[in-house]
């Protein structure tokens, strides 16, 4: 394994979470993060703000977001915007990490002031999403593949806790 040291500058960002990544043919590397405006997000999400009642700053608004950077120069080559609403917790079906890959689900909410309440999905040109009512926020959704382990054949799962009736439901 080759170790290679770099000081990547570009604008401002902070990601907690990333989908997926790879090598492209050109030898750079392809990545999806929700890509938050700054650091601002570490703050702000902490468990004494999220046990508040207090909405969370609309400063907070990651974007799911696709990066090609270049590993020999250090500069990012490009830098995408995949989905324009609050985004968290992307993920990929097993079988396409560390491979380019089709599609990203991911949990997002209705305003960039609140939790996640609903789920996207984002790839092959389409961006799709379902919203959960008011009072229902969702947790990181998960693609499980199906037994026959056709491509993008499978379920995706996702846990989703009603505020109001204070229950929570598991929906496939």
């Amino acid at each position: 394994m080759e170790i290679i040291t770099k000081t990547v500058i570009d604008t401002s960002f902070f990601a907690w979470h990333y989908a997926n990544g790879y090598v492209n043919e050109e030898g750079n590397v392809i990545f999806e993060a929700c890509a938050y405006k700054n650091f601002d997000s570490f703050q702000a999400l902490s468990i004494k703000k999220l046990m508040s009642d207090a909405k969370l700053p609309g400063s907070l608004n990651a974007k799911l977001e696709r990066f090609e950077l270049d590993v020999k120069s250090g500069k990012f080559v490009s830098r995408t915007t995949l989905a324009n609403d609050y985004s968290e917790f992307p993920t990929v079906n097993d079988k396409d990490v560390g491979q380019k890959w089709d599609v990203t689900y991911l949990a997002i909410a209705k305003r960039n002031d609140d939790l996640s309440q609903g789920i996207g999905r984002c790839g092959k040109g389409k961006y799709i999403r379902r919203f959960f009512d008011e009072g229902q926020y969702i947790g990181e959704p998960l693609f499980v593949q199906s037994a026959e382990k056709e491509k993008d054949v499978g379920w995706l799962l996702a846990l989703n806790h009603d505020g109001i009736q204070k229950k929570s439901k598991s929906y496939i």
